[in-house]
């Protein structure tokens, strides 16, 4: 991961520093032994057709949750290449998402001004499976 930062430093680099740095940061963060957290809102609707909100995150790892939930949120699908899973949210709850299921983002629906932490824990913290609740 240095050596693409290292590069970025060259005057003929298309990459501004700055992206590499973040880049590798979030790769150091992904591969680290930590849990960590992203603080979400719903947004209000894009149009007047819908009442409920969506939240979209793109996952760095396998093994989501969510944590401090406040305000109310519908439903939690979890969109990989090859399946898509939809649940009810719970605190504290976290899922499992097999590797073969490819990369996933998280989707969380609810009412306009709910928030919640997304948790993204390490690989080998025990947690539901998201494969029991598809």
């Amino acid at each position: 991961m240095r050596a693409r930062l290292a590069a970025a430093e060259g005057e003929t680099s298309e990459v501004p520093k700055e992206l590499c740095e973040a880049q590798i940061a979030l790769l150091e963060l992904r591969d680290s032994d930590r849990a960590f957290s992203v603080a979400a809102t719903i947004p209000a609707p894009l149009d007047d057709a819908n009442t409920e909100g969506i939240w979209q995150y793109k996952l760095l790892r396998r093994m989501p949750g969510l944590r401090d939930i406040e305000g109310s949120l519908d439903r939690v699908e979890l969109r990989c290449p090859w399946k898509r899973v939809t649940t009810k949210p719970g605190e504290g709850k976290a899922w499992r998402i097999p590797e073969p299921w490819g990369a996933c983002d998280v989707f969380v629906f609810g009412e306009p001004g709910a928030s919640f932490k997304l948790i993204e824990y390490p690989a080998d913290t025990e947690s539901e499976s998201a494969e029991a609740e598809s």
